[in-house]
């Protein structure tokens, strides 16, 4: 949301100079913004779901920690199309598409509440997520799809930067893995203290793998105006 707030005065004044240009390239560049940050923090959920729960939410039986940290994994796909959402809401807005926005909120909601309950019980925790993200992927579509027929907008680049995305998320999870294998993943035993340091240090290593990647193509420096030449 901050990113969206952020850029909704810029959004506004080019439409009211009706520069629709600049309209779509201030959507897709908030849009681009968003996946680069949020597509990594969604998947460090899921690699170090088992040390976060033991280091800051340790149960009292710690070999509840995989069940708990499998949890944890699995909503971290909720936690990736509930930042995209809410960001295109506010955009629709801010495009002057409130109406649209709250037809597209209601059939999120109905969907939503229709499937819960039946995915909840066939299928456990794991029906939830699903139906959240059914419910949530029809309302980031439909609101796409309102970009596209009110201002014309093209998805074409950042399509090719998520597939970038997409491989240094990869690469990181490789590293991740490789990591672990060397010790530094939780292991049963491990103390709070010693599981985030642990933590600690293969984050820091994973999330420079996917900068280091990610820079190599040009996304930091194009989407966050990071340049380590300069």
């Amino acid at each position: 949301p901050g990113f969206s707030s952020a850029i909704i005065p810029h959004i506004t004044s080019a439409i009211t100079k009706k520069d629709y240009k600049l309209v779509r390239k201030n959507i897709t560049q908030c849009i681009d913004i968003v996946l680069y940050v949020a597509t990594p923090v969604a998947l460090c959920l899921a690699l170090f779901s088992q040390p976060l729960i033991a280091a800051l939410f340790p149960p009292k039986d710690m070999t509840q920690v995989p069940a708990i940290a499998s949890i944890l994994a699995a909503f971290s796909l909720v936690a990736f199309v509930d930042t995209i959402q809410p960001i295109l809401t506010s955009l629709l807005v801010s495009c002057g598409l409130r109406k649209k926005s709250v037809m597209i909120m209601v059939i999120q909601v109905v969907v939503k509440f229709s499937l819960s309950y039946f995915m909840l019980v066939w299928f456990s925790y794991n029906g939830l997520v699903a139906s959240t993200l059914i419910s949530t992927g029809i309302c980031i579509g439909m609101s796409i799809y309102q970009f596209i027929k009110n201002y014309g907008l093209k998805l074409k680049y950042t399509f090719r930067r998520f597939i970038l995305i997409l491989i240094a998320c990869g690469l990181m999870s490789i590293c991740t893995f490789v990591l672990f294998k060397l010790g530094l993943g939780y292991q049963m035993g491990d103390g709070r203290i010693m599981t985030f340091i642990k933590m600690g240090i293969s984050g820091l290593l994973s999330v420079g793998v996917y900068f280091g990647v990610t820079y190599c193509f040009g996304l930091p420096q194009l989407l966050l105006n990071i340049d380590l030449k300069k």
